[in-house]
């Protein structure tokens, strides 16, 4: 069961409504996993200082079982970096994506 987790320091209330179930979607079509085994926790508010700075930023971790390798992993982390620049504005230097298996 894929689990992706994000800590950013975004406040809550700037934060579009769907994007768990945008986040989901994207998932389940990236990881090529059936929606009902994909887990999406996003942490709000933190306090992160990232680079030496407090601007936006978003620390995530994908957890999954199987279908991970180099070039896997590579194109998870562009569809996210993708994503989270989009919905939340945070920059692909300002993002960290660790996979684990």
């Amino acid at each position: 069961m894929p689990v992706f987790t994000l800590y950013t320091n975004i406040r809550q209330s700037a934060i579009p409504q769907t994007i768990m179930t945008d986040l989901w979607k994207l998932l389940e079509q990236a990881l090529d996993v059936p929606a009902k085994y994909i887990a999406v926790i996003i942490h709000p508010d933190q306090k992160v200082i990232f680079g030496g700075t407090e601007d936006p930023c978003g620390l995530c971790t994908l957890q999954r079982i199987g279908k991970t390798d180099g070039q896997r992993n590579e194109n998870y982390s562009r569809i996210i970096c993708e994503f989270l620049q989009k919905q939340l504005q945070i920059p692909p230097d300002r993002q960290v994506l660790c996979t684990f298996l």
